[in-house]
């Protein structure tokens, strides 16, 4: 994107250890001079490169109104939706899903509708050139009801799955056959934003569900390997998830697991830390990002490109909020700094570096006729690295892969943990952000990449250097490679005495690190002592990080090496 769109900013960088922390992030609404000047009653929005030239495009399901496709021209977005075929007048749409259902490697979308309501699905196949044709009545999936719907797949070897709503569905041969019954999903309903994921690190995909109405509290499921889930809910320290429509998973504390943000709409929003594996300790007091204003959609990125995930939440009764990540899970709110705190109707949001500049940029909807915004953001740095990855039949977006990312230092030799990133079909509420991934890189001046596709074939190379995107194709990588460090066996953690009272020993079985780290949380999701392993046990006095005796009480400690992590309760009495 030309640099007459953008404002250079000085911005003062401050090192803290090997990644630096940037003091400002700065972004300008820019949304009518890049051509983008809807004011339907928008719900949902997608980003993604539809004609490989280069340059995102953006797409928007509407409520009511009409779905609009936004293609770049070389000089600003123009839109031609009607021209390409999406439906008009769109009423009902809410979510669009990604997906390449003919595996030609253009991406494809799914917008849900609601037949109730005059409107059905509509399957996009993209054919490279206007029009696309709506083949949701070819692949039997035009009679979707619910809002929400995303494409996975089940196993490294099978078909994508399709979660409609409360449906499950596999594609078999030229169409989409109903599973739901034995699949776990049979009672579901009311389906805002399911997110697929990988919540135990064993490389296939379980999914968080939000829900649409007050009495539907979040639902996780965990994949069981045969196209059937269980309903993992309760793995929390508080029983459950609340109620809860939108939600974003990513590492926000980096420790090499997928975390839970969940946005609440009325009520509060909640962090939810993986304690590994797929066990949830509720962070929000300790995140400091317990707002409310009801808050819709949410999305993510490292918007400073220091190294860690900041958030971005796009509200309805409040202004939006900016939330700058300090590298261990604690946010600060920096949105009027920022320049995004807008008052308006929120709906969903995406995130995408729409001007290949290598800093995110944030596209926000509204319903009630609002205006869509585009945040550009106006950092010039190069400390980021942007991945594609391109999979092979019948998973051609590598939808289910995961990337970590490492940050390597030479004096003296060492290598240290930056984040990682799943290419998925749905990232939050009603959208999806853009599936090229995007690493703030911070100081670091070399890097090492570890991918593994959902085929579980593995690709690892290092000395890239930041400042650049690069392409992954998965059809380049041998079928015998290993994954790379597929774990074969979890940590066994266990602390004894439990109940104790003066001091309990807590020991590891299975570490892969001699430099394994332990946390201790509370209940509400505080971490109150962090320190690491001595020849893989530890003995903790009760007391935390300020040399203060812990109150009496549940307790959650968490083991972890670069490649594991296993929780354990135990129970301070006095």
């Amino acid at each position: 994107m030309c640099s007459n769109i953008r404002v250079y900013l000085t911005f003062i960088i401050m090192a803290m250890a090997s990644v630096a922390s940037y003091s400002q992030v700065t972004f300008n609404e820019m949304a009518s001079e890049l051509g983008i000047t809807d004011n339907d009653f928008t719900c949902g929005v997608g980003i993604v490169d539809l004609d490989n030239d280069g340059y995102s495009e953006i797409i928007t399901a509407t409520h009511i109104g009409n779905d609009r496709l936004y293609m770049w021209n070389g000089t600003q977005y123009e839109e031609l939706g009607e021209e390409y075929g999406l439906a008009a007048p769109a009423n009902y749409h809410h979510q669009i899903a990604l997906t390449d259902i003919d595996k030609d490697n253009l991406p494809d979308f799914f917008v849900s509708g609601d037949p109730a309501y005059g409107n059905h699905g509509h399957l996009y196949l993209n054919r490279g050139q206007p029009p696309f044709l709506d083949v949701a009545e070819n692949y039997n999936v035009d009679t979707v009801r619910e809002m929400g719907s995303a494409f996975m797949q089940f196993l490294p070897d099978s078909e994508l799955g399709f979660l409609c709503g409360g449906r499950m569905m596999v594609r078999t041969g030229q169409e989409f056959f109903d599973i739901t019954d034995g699949s776990g999903f049979e009672t579901i309903q009311n389906v805002l934003s399911p997110v697929f994921f990988d919540m135990d690190n064993d490389y296939d995909d379980d999914v968080f569900i939000g829900g649409n109405h007050s009495d539907n509290s979040g639902r996780l499921y965990r994949n069981n390997g045969d196209s059937s889930f269980t309903d993992v809910s309760s793995n929390t320290n508080e029983g459950g998830f609340p109620i809860g429509q939108g939600a974003a998973i990513e590492d926000f504390d980096g420790d090499g697991d997928f975390d839970i943000y969940i946005t609440y709409g009325y009520g509060f929003n909640s962090m939810w830390f993986n304690d590994g594996p797929g066990y949830f300790v509720n962070a929000t007091n300790y995140s400091n990002t317990g707002v409310e204003g009801y808050s819709r959609g949410v999305t993510t990125g490292d918007y400073d490109n220091d190294g860690d995930v900041d958030i971005f939440v796009n509200r309805a009764l409040d202004y939006n909020i900016l939330f700058l990540n300090d590298g261990n899970g604690r946010f600060s709110d920096i949105s009027y700094d920022a320049g995004i705190a807008d008052n308006l109707n929120g709906g969903g949001c995406a995130s995408s570096d729409l001007d290949n500049d290598g800093q995110l940029d944030i596209v926000a909807v509204n319903f009630d006729f609002d205006e869509t915004q585009v945040y550009i953001n106006q950092n010039e740095n190069s400390n980021y690295l942007k991945i594609k990855l391109q999979g092979i039949y019948p998973n051609t977006l590598a939808l289910g892969a995961i990337v970590k990312l490492y940050g390597i230092e030479n004096d003296p030799p060492s290598e240290e943990y930056i984040g990682m990133r799943e290419v998925r079909s749905v990232t939050t509420l009603y959208s999806f952000d853009d599936p090229i991934m995007h690493f703030g890189t911070g100081d670091y001046e070399s890097l090492r990449i570890e991918v593994v596709f959902n085929s579980l074939r593995s690709y690892d190379t290092t000395g890239v250097t930041p400042g650049q995107q690069i392409t992954i194709n998965e059809s380049m990588i041998s079928v015998d490679d290993p994954p790379a460090n597929l774990p074969d066996e979890y940590l066994l953690v266990s602390a004894y005495p439990n109940p104790f009272n003066a001091s309990t020993i807590i020991t590891a079985e299975g570490l892969d690190s001699p430099d394994a780290k332990i946390k201790i949380y509370d209940t509400l999701g505080r971490l109150i002592r962090s320190d690491q392993l001595t020849d893989n046990k530890y003995v903790w006095n009760g007391k935390n990080d300020n040399g203060n005796s812990a109150p009496s009480g549940m307790y959650f400690v968490r083991v972890s090496d670069n490649l594991k992590s296993e929780s354990v309760k135990i129970t301070l009495l006095k």
